[in-house]
């Protein structure tokens, strides 16, 4: 008998895409209609980190710059508490001792993941009767990374209007040369969205 998990995959794979591509447009369009919002509630976060750094800095508790990242929480997807984790770090990354984080709700891009997750599940009963919770798990840890990719997406549009006008966040003495926008999992791996060259907007 094949294994349970892998049925449920097998059968809910062209589901996910066929779900996705209905609540990113949606979700695309929510995020148009309240772009004040949503900008202003990611710029606070951001500012804060990066403010937090500074004052680090300041009393030098904390050396040049070197990384800026944005982290989705593996346990977000489970909790439905959509945090984004934005960390300043030296050349030392996680073994910076001052931490410097601020965490942005990003509810606005995963809203409607959960409602998402219960449509799935409905769609797949024939299939596979009677799942339980644990076995829909399966599901979201599979089914996050497309929302992940609108969070990136997201992220880039974002981090690229700032990297165009680096003179409202970033002080040349206060950064690395080519510091590095990252962003993945967090304690996982990390893409590099923009490499801050120096007197330069990030590329």
């Amino acid at each position: 008998m094949r294994n349970r998990a892998e049925k449920i995959m097998e059968a809910a794979r062209p589901v996910f895409l066929e779900q996705f591509h209905k609540s990113s447009q949606e979700t695309v369009l929510f995020c148009e209609q309240h772009s004040r919002e949503v900008a202003g509630s990611f710029l606070d976060a951001f500012y804060g980190a990066v403010n937090h750094a500074s004052l680090l800095q300041a009393g030098q508790k904390k050396n040049k710059i070197k990384y800026l990242q944005f982290s989705h929480l593996y346990s977000s997807v489970f909790s439905e508490q959509y945090l984004v984790r934005i960390d300043v770090m030296d050349e030392r990354f996680y073994s910076d001792p001052s931490e410097t984080e601020s965490y942005w709700n990003a509810d606005c891009i995963y809203r409607l993941f959960g409602e998402d997750i219960r449509q799935i599940r409905k769609r797949l009963e024939w299939q596979v009767p009677r799942m339980k919770e644990y076995e829909a798990d399966y599901l979201r840890y599979a089914y996050a990374p497309l929302y992940h990719s609108l969070l990136k997406a997201f992220l880039k549009s974002m981090l690229e209007a700032l990297t165009e006008n680096p003179g409202s966040w970033k002080k040349e003495e206060s950064w690395e040369d080519n510091a590095r926008i990252l962003f993945g999992e967090y304690m996982g791996q990390a893409d590099v969205l923009f490499t801050l060259s120096k007197g330069a907007a990030g590329k």
